[in-house]
């Protein structure tokens, strides 16, 4: 059976630990904590293999060796004969294989609250620095080209005041002002990532998990298409997690 594969890509401070808790209450689902950005860096990896293939319409690269040994003129520097669909494949077992070794669950994916900024993975004395949306579409279209309709991405957001305060003073946040704007543009890359990929991706208000509860769950679990049980997922608001 195809996995799904589910990111929870949220702001700082907006309660991820909590999303991530309520998920993990639905039916064979495990998603992990937050892993400083290294499956957004296999993106790049993936992206040079796929440049390979074609670079661009720019030269007339081989498609085999013979092909290679045959060419009559100068100038053709290399060959290769990736196969981008086996290459997709390598891709999904190694992630899979990381988040599911016993092959457990049907559900799998992790949290990430890095995914839209520019950082050295400590947001207590970073600077806070938004991503271009570029970069950061190209970040998690990587998953949707491997796992497409499986793939389901989640961003989470809150109240710019309200997460700013929670942040219990990180340097990161310490320019109001300046963070602020900042967390503006990531929140729009979240809305125009879901313009482009509909059908992959929503946003969750942290204010609506905390007092819309019930709706909140049952949307989430219509957008993955996962059975819970609420009694069970309510149990998660009885922890303290933000």
């Amino acid at each position: 059976m195809e996995k799904k594969f589910i990111i929870i890509c949220a702001l700082p401070r907006s309660g991820s630990t909590l999303l991530l808790r309520i998920i993990n209450k639905y039916k064979n689902t495990n998603l992990y904590g937050e892993n400083f950005n290294c499956f957004s860096h296999l993106n790049q990896t993936f992206h040079n293999i796929k440049k390979t293939l074609d670079w661009d319409g720019k030269y007339d690269v081989p498609k085999s060796r013979n092909e290679f040994d045959n060419f009559n003129y100068h100038g053709t520097a290399w060959y290769n004969e990736f196969n981008i669909n086996d290459v997709k494949k390598s891709f999904i077992k190694f992630i899979v294989d990381l988040l599911d070794k016993n092959n457990e669950y049907i559900n799998i994916g992790f949290k990430e609250i890095r995914h839209g900024f520019e950082t050295n993975n400590d947001f207590q004395d970073d600077q806070l620095k938004a991503k271009d949306f570029e970069s950061f579409k190209n970040e998690l279209a990587f998953f949707i080209d491997l796992f497409g309709n499986n793939c389901k991405i989640i961003f989470l957001i809150r109240n710019y005041e309200s997460l700013i305060k929670s942040s219990r003073g990180w340097n990161c946040f310490k320019d109001k002002d300046s963070s602020i704007n900042q967390l503006e543009v990531v929140t729009n890359n979240y809305k125009n990532f879901c313009n482009i990929y509909k059908d992959n991706s929503c946003i969750i208000e942290y204010e609506n998990i905390i007092y819309d509860t019930n709706n909140t769950i049952l949307k989430l679990s219509q957008f993955l298409n996962i059975n819970y049980d609420l009694e069970e997922v309510l149990k998660e608001f009885e922890k303290k997690t933000n």
